[in-house]
Order: C-alpha cells, then structure tokens, then sequence
C-alpha cells in the first residue's frame, strides 16, 4: 500500500486490502505466528509488526510486492536464500506473481526469536529480592470478576442483614452508585481512599443508623477477623461487604513451592497490593490467612499505607527501601500493566504473569510467565546463570 494506513491493529490492515492481497498477507502473519508464538501483534510504523523484546519483525503490502522487515541481522544469516528477495537494506521483497517462501520466512523468524531473547537474556539483572503484586498474582477470588460489580447486590443484602435494615430500591442504588465512584474500573483515581470514608457513604445512602443508635453485628463464625466496636455501623458494613469476597480467596497454583524456591535461592520477598475501596489492612491479612499465607502478612504493603496507586512508583520504592535493594535489582512480578508500568517506572524488572488466554498485551514488560511454575525456573535459570559485574 503506497499511501500510509491508519490501521490500529493487523486485522483492520489486511481488511484495507483485496482479497488476493488479504490472503496473502495473512499467509505471512500466520507463519510468523507460527515461529514466534509468544510475540505480540501490533502496528508499528504504520505496518503490521510482531513484538518479542522489541521489534521482531514487519511485513506490508505494496503494489507489485510484500515487504518483510525482519532487521539487517535476520537477513544476514539467510543471505543467499534471500537473494532473489533482497529489497533495501533490512528489507525484503516478495513478488505478487510468484509463490511465498513460507518455510524461509518461518526459519527467519525463529532466528530473530533467538536473537532477541538472548540480547534479552543479557540485559536481565540478576535480581536480589523480588515484589509481588497480590490479587490475581498470589491469590485469587475464585468467580469474582475484577471489576465486583456483579457482586454488589448480595455485598449490600450482607450489609443490610448485619444493620437489621431494609433499603429501598431507591436507596440500594445510591450505594450502588457511592461504590462505583470508589471502584477503579469505572473511576480511575492516583490517590487512594479511606474505607471509612466508602463506607460511611455507603451505610448512610442505605439509611442506616448512626453508631450506637443500631443493631450493626456481624457473623461471629465468619472467617474475617471481628471489628474491635461491633456497634460501629461503619465497621460492620464494611466487615459484611467484604466477606462476601473473602469467601472465594484461594492461593494461585504454585505459589508455595515459588515461595519455597526463593527461600533456598535466598531472594527476599515482599508485597504490594492496590486495595479495593481502601480496604482496610487487617481484612487483607485475612485473605491471606484464609489463602494459607499468612508469612505474607509483615511482608505485605497496600496502598492505603502508601498513600497512591499504582502505577505510581511510590510503592515500589517503598519496597526496595524495606529490602536495602537498589530499584534496579528488583524483580516485580504482576499480571496488569499499572504492575508493568510502576516497576518500569522505579527501574525494577517487570515480570508480567499471564495467565489469560488472551492475546499477550505490549505494555514494555521485560518478562512475560506464564504461570508460578514458569517464574521458579525463569528465577532459578537467572540466578544460576554465572553473572557479570553488576553495580
């Protein structure tokens, strides 16, 4: 295509095109999908590229040609393969009239794979602690979705059984709409919040009475430790709110034998965790009890304490200043890009864990994982690889 396109992803360029052209040009990203399955699609340059520790490769389509763009280095090491394709430098060119060097084009991509996750390999510091991120990395609320809105009616059915009330329709979704102002799907927010100020808001839109002038109580069997004043209508909604999550807590599949393995490599641990409506600390350490992890608790720093959100760094300095470690020889491990952005932007190693089966997102992670298992032997393999002076 002579004319530069606006396409925002590879599906919307081979849309612009006829469909002899359209076949084409998926013929080439399939096999470069197939060669490198865990890039990433994206546009870049105004051509549809795949991302692996940078650029690994582009492709177009012209007038008379498709153009691959698999850097001077892919071509260099298939040079007389290619030499009936060689366009400029870094470039080459695949007529319209004649078949497509499918088998070539894979061989080249797996090439520049290599090449970048060992260029990669290089620039990874051994790391001498790691950060986690806490939801969805170490624990999860098994049929909770991020967003909890889905969970909001039995949330307020749990705070009007604790407070003796009946809200109206008019009154339950006032609380419906103090809770969405407060939730940072729907309302982003740097700051972060007070759960007394959420849920004063909350008990006083259900129309519950002040303290001392109700029956606020809750669940004495309920796993979530009691409030120190069971008569605070503030305290017990907030208890009642959150046990219908803490209900569903579980740890993430290998996060003890991860745990296990730090120990032995001797890397210390610690954690930060954006709360949701400025949950209140001794309610996360019992989702981390209920998970199992309990360790975890003094290890544990919420952004309640620190005051901002990620992807602010604050926290993440926060952590490195617990650990006595230089930013820079930290790994944080996370699974949302503010975990990605706000290591980036300490200078740690940003790990992301992806467990979705979801195409991989370009969020300038320096390490993609799988799953804990997959973080064990990444670790391992680091931090038993002989190492370099580093500073």
């Amino acid at each position: 295509m002579e004319d530069r396109s606006a396409a925002q992803s590879i599906d919307e360029y081979i849309a612009e095109f006829p469909p002899a052209i359209q076949e084409r040009l998926q013929q080439v990203r399939e096999v470069i999908r197939a060669g490198a399955p865990d890039a990433v699609e994206t546009i870049s340059y105004a051509m549809p590229t795949f991302d692996l520790h940078g650029h690994l490769v582009h492709f177009a389509a012209f007038k008379g040609h498709i153009g691959l763009y698999p850097t001077p280095t892919g071509i260099e090491r298939f040079q007389e393969e290619l030499a009936p394709y060689k366009g400029g430098k870094g470039s080459l060119r695949f007529p319209l009239d004649e078949p497509l060097p499918l088998d070539l084009i894979r061989r080249m991509v797996e090439f520049r794979v290599l090449e970048n996750t060992a260029k990669a390999a290089k620039k990874r510091k051994t790391p001498r602690a790691v950060g986690f991120d806490l939801g969805e990395t170490l624990i999860e609320y098994e049929g909770v979705r991020p967003d909890w809105q889905h969970q909001y009616p039995a949330a307020l059915a749990e705070i009007a059984a604790a407070c003796g009330g009946s809200p109206s329709q008019d009154q339950l979704a006032a609380a419906v709409e103090v809770l969405l102002s407060a939730n940072t799907r729907v309302t982003a927010r740097a700051h972060e919040l007070d759960y007394r100020q959420v849920f004063g808001d909350v008990v006083a839109a259900l129309g519950v009475p002040p303290m001392g002038e109700g029956g606020c109580v809750t669940d004495g069997d309920d796993p979530v430790e009691a409030v120190t004043d069971r008569d605070d209508p503030v305290e017990a909604a907030t208890d009642a709110f959150f046990a219908v999550f803490t209900r569903q807590v579980r740890p993430i599949a290998g996060v003890f034998e991860l745990l296990e393995d730090l120990d032995r490599l001797g890397l210390p641990v610690r954690v930060l965790t954006d709360v949701p409506y400025g949950m209140p600390r001794r309610l996360v350490l019992g989702d981390l009890a209920t998970a199992g992890l309990s360790r975890l608790a003094p290890l544990t720093t919420t952004s309640v304490e620190v005051g901002r959100r990620k992807p602010a760094p604050d926290g993440f300095f926060a952590l490195a200043g617990q650990l006595h470690v230089a930013p820079k020889h930290m790994w944080f491990v996370g699974n949302e890009h503010r975990d990605v952005a706000g290591a980036k932007a300490a200078g740690m190693t940003a790990v992301l864990l992806w467990r979705s089966g979801e195409p991989l997102p370009a969020w300038g992670q320096d390490l993609v994982v799988s799953s804990l298992d997959e973080l064990r032997a990444r670790l391992r393999e680091t931090v038993a690889r002989p190492a370099g002076r580093e500073r």
